[in-house]
């Protein structure tokens, strides 16, 4: 199968719902895409600048290995444009998420859009947690569920998701 993901030009906050070895490395995930010397790939980690001399993404993102598909990354395109990946897709009930306290940098698998309260149902939520997208966030609280401006989970798109700093370690998939 073929996965779009749409870029503007600026930051994008992604997440690719494909098996790993489509993601084996940046320039293999990112191959489709027009590049310059301002674009940027990174995680809450590690980064890559895009080197038009080299023609190919070269820093610690590259270095550490492959992207994944349970983390979001945030990319800077200098112009915008349609990312296209080709394989197969992740099945959302088998791919755990992993989480841990602070801020988590999560992917969105499911091949349709959810309610933040649908796509985060196997997640055991806690009074304060927050979701945000690159425009928008939600609050959980124990009595009303996530509430705020961000409503749905979307394909393609990356999130961060806030847990208490004493938090331990969980993972969760996203319903089918």
């Amino acid at each position: 199968s073929k996965m779009g993901v749409s870029l503007n030009d600026g930051w994008n906050w992604l997440s690719f719902n494909m098996k790993d070895d489509n993601l084996s490395s940046v320039n293999t995930a990112m191959a489709s895409g027009t590049w310059t010397s301002d674009d940027i790939i990174k995680d809450n980690k590690y980064v890559d600048m895009y080197s038009t001399k080299q023609k190919q993404w070269i820093g610690t993102l590259s270095k550490q290995g492959a992207l994944n598909n349970t983390q979001m990354y945030k990319v800077r395109s200098s112009k915008s444009q349609t990312l296209s990946l080709a394989g197969e897709a992740v099945h959302p009930g088998e791919t755990n998420i992993t989480v841990g306290s602070g801020w988590n940098y999560i992917s969105y698998l499911p091949l349709t859009s959810m309610s933040v309260n649908d796509a985060l149902k196997n997640y055991r939520a806690e009074n304060g947690d927050v979701i945000k997208s690159q425009d928008a966030f939600a609050t959980y609280s124990t009595t009303n569920g996530w509430e705020g401006d961000l409503t749905t989970l979307t394909l393609g798109r990356g999130y961060m998701l806030m847990r208490s700093a004493n938090a331990s370690q969980t993972t969760f998939t996203y319903p089918v």
